[in-house]
Protein backbone atom coordinates (compact mmCIF):
# COMPACT_ATOMS: atom_id res chain seq x y z
CA UNK A 1 0.00 0.00 0.00
CA UNK A 2 1.93 2.93 -1.35
CA UNK A 3 0.43 5.65 -1.65
CA UNK A 4 1.95 8.24 -3.95
CA UNK A 5 2.24 11.64 -3.90
CA UNK A 6 1.73 14.32 -6.38
CA UNK A 7 5.28 16.19 -7.34
CA UNK A 8 5.44 19.53 -7.92
CA UNK A 9 5.62 18.85 -11.73
CA UNK A 10 2.73 16.98 -12.10
CA UNK A 11 -0.83 17.90 -13.36
CA UNK A 12 -3.16 18.84 -10.42
CA UNK A 13 -7.13 19.06 -11.12
CA UNK A 14 -8.43 22.51 -10.75
CA UNK A 15 -10.59 21.41 -8.59
CA UNK A 16 -7.61 20.23 -6.38
CA UNK A 17 -6.06 23.62 -7.01
CA UNK A 18 -9.33 25.28 -5.92
CA UNK A 19 -10.23 23.36 -3.09
CA UNK A 20 -6.29 23.69 -1.17
CA UNK A 21 -6.75 27.63 -2.09
CA UNK A 22 -10.21 27.91 -0.46
CA UNK A 23 -9.98 30.99 2.09
CA UNK A 24 -10.45 29.88 5.51
CA UNK A 25 -12.62 33.01 6.61
CA UNK A 26 -14.88 32.94 3.70
CA UNK A 27 -16.28 29.06 5.23
CA UNK A 28 -17.29 31.19 8.08
CA UNK A 29 -18.51 34.44 6.82
CA UNK A 30 -20.81 32.13 4.64
CA UNK A 31 -22.21 30.00 7.71
CA UNK A 32 -23.06 33.15 9.58
CA UNK A 33 -24.89 34.71 6.96
CA UNK A 34 -26.45 30.89 6.05
CA UNK A 35 -27.76 30.81 9.30
CA UNK A 36 -28.73 34.41 9.66
CA UNK A 37 -31.06 33.98 6.59
CA UNK A 38 -32.99 30.73 7.63
CA UNK A 39 -33.28 32.85 10.81
CA UNK A 40 -34.88 34.86 9.48
CA UNK A 41 -37.50 32.96 7.57
CA UNK A 42 -38.49 30.95 10.15
CA UNK A 43 -39.26 34.14 12.32
CA UNK A 44 -41.27 35.42 9.60
CA UNK A 45 -43.10 32.23 9.22
CA UNK A 46 -43.68 32.24 12.77
CA UNK A 47 -44.91 36.25 12.55
CA UNK A 48 -47.45 35.34 10.15
CA UNK A 49 -48.96 31.93 11.59
CA UNK A 50 -49.39 34.13 15.17
CA UNK A 51 -51.02 37.68 13.12
CA UNK A 52 -54.21 37.67 13.42
CA UNK A 53 -56.75 38.59 10.49
CA UNK A 54 -59.00 41.13 10.34
CA UNK A 55 -61.61 40.83 7.35
CA UNK A 56 -64.52 42.95 7.51
CA UNK A 57 -67.76 41.55 5.67
CA UNK A 58 -68.83 44.37 2.99
CA UNK A 59 -72.22 45.43 2.46
CA UNK A 60 -73.85 42.14 1.13
CA UNK A 61 -72.56 40.61 3.75
CA UNK A 62 -74.03 43.26 6.40
CA UNK A 63 -76.97 43.39 4.65
CA UNK A 64 -77.42 39.43 5.00
CA UNK A 65 -76.57 39.18 8.78
CA UNK A 66 -78.90 42.11 9.28
CA UNK A 67 -82.04 40.05 7.75
CA UNK A 68 -81.04 37.42 9.44
CA UNK A 69 -81.28 38.86 12.65
CA UNK A 70 -84.66 40.31 11.50
CA UNK A 71 -86.26 37.06 10.60
CA UNK A 72 -84.84 35.66 14.12
CA UNK A 73 -86.43 38.89 15.76
CA UNK A 74 -89.69 38.34 13.98
CA UNK A 75 -89.94 34.21 14.58
CA UNK A 76 -89.22 34.91 18.60
CA UNK A 77 -92.37 37.23 18.59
Amino acid sequence: MNKETPMNDEFESTYALLMRSEEKGRGVLETVLYVAFILSAVLLIWEFAHSSLRVQPDRVGQEIVRNAAKTQMISQS
